[in-house]
């Protein structure tokens, strides 16, 4: 048996993906996500340099972007042209390795991304209804922002300073 069997396939990196991103604020830089799986896997230096095939990637790394794919299919997370990934409604609302397989199934039984663009062209349809001035939509802007949670607030900070590199 060779080192390639001591790592955990994709399909069993997708929950402690899931969770590294809940664990991690709700997004994540690539890096910091395979990281935190890493830790949390307590995955040793000799697994972690495996290489895919001749290299350059590791093959965990190779595995964890193919969790990430996987999750991304079934709505749980979505990324930015950043390389930032981030929890969905769908995702967060997931607390179980059952839960998320449940999804998984289901989604496979139907192609979720058309149903997913809908609600995104709804939202669109109803922003474009109302012009707005600058001075109304940065009212909006300050309304949302005092009503979200305080742990929420943060969560949007965590993603706009990781979608800007820091």
């Amino acid at each position: 048996m060779g080192r390639e069997a001591e790592l955990p396939k994709h399909s069993d990196l997708m929950w402690p993906t899931l969770r590294a991103l809940k664990d991690l604020g709700g997004s994540a830089s690539i890096h910091e996500l395979d990281d935190h799986v890493a830790t949390g896997l307590k995955l040793t230096e000799q697994q972690l340099d495996v290489l895919h095939r001749d290299g350059p990637q590791t093959l965990f790394a190779n595995q964890c972007g193919w969790a990430r794919t996987y999750l991304r299919k079934i709505g749980a997370v979505d990324n930015s042209a950043r390389g930032v990934w981030a929890l969905t409604e769908a995702g967060r609302r997931i607390e179980s390795a059952e839960d998320m397989q449940v999804l998984v199934r289901g989604s496979r039984k139907g192609d979720r991304r058309k149903s997913r663009d809908v609600g995104w062209r709804e939202t669109a349809d109803e922003l474009q209804r109302e012009p707005q001035t600058e001075d109304s939509w940065k009212a909006n802007l300050l309304d949302i922002l005092r009503e979200m949670e305080p742990t929420a607030f943060e969560r949007l900070c965590q993603r706009l300073l990781r979608e800007y590199g820091f």
